[in-house]
């Protein structure tokens, strides 16, 4: 199985994608809100993509997250990890990859290098242009945002 996974960030807000490339189907998308760093929807976007996976409870299967944040792919693969949501996201690969061959991987994005990561691009940034529906932040903030101007 090979999923695309992407998050994007415009002026009215963020939103994240899942898409399952084989199927050519959207599984999963979220609007996020406008506090939150670009960072965020793409780790939350994997997060929830693993989780779905974990959740299936496959074993013995080949899953492959693509992901075109290379931010994103190296915050999870430090020794210290200063965020919940990546600290979660990596146990949630782990705990993944203990019954299947699980690879994350970076791709190439937003470069027109394919018509399914394109597709992925689209539903991610139609996520981002709707209203967020709940509370915000949806996601934690960066200590960035906190010290700005007040």
């Amino acid at each position: 199985m090979v999923w695309c996974t992407d998050g994007y960030k415009i002026s009215k807000g963020a939103g994240a994608d899942v898409f399952r490339w084989d199927s050519r189907r959207r599984e999963h998308s979220f609007v996020l809100g406008l506090d939150v760093a670009v960072f965020h929807p793409e780790i939350y976007a994997i997060k929830v993509c693993v989780m779905g996976n974990t959740e299936r409870g496959y074993t013995g299967k080949s899953i492959c997250v693509l992901s075109d944040s290379q931010a994103t792919i190296k915050a999870l693969n430090i020794f210290q990890m200063k965020s919940k949501l990546v600290w979660d996201c990596h146990h949630l690969l782990m705990r993944l990859a203990e019954c299947n061959r699980t690879q994350l991987m970076w791709v190439l994005g937003h470069k027109g290098n394919g018509q399914k990561q394109q597709s992925c691009n689209q539903l991610a940034r139609q996520g981002s242009s709707h209203p967020p529906t709940g509370p915000e932040p949806a996601l934690g903030i960066s200590s960035k945002v906190v010290i700005g101007p007040v």
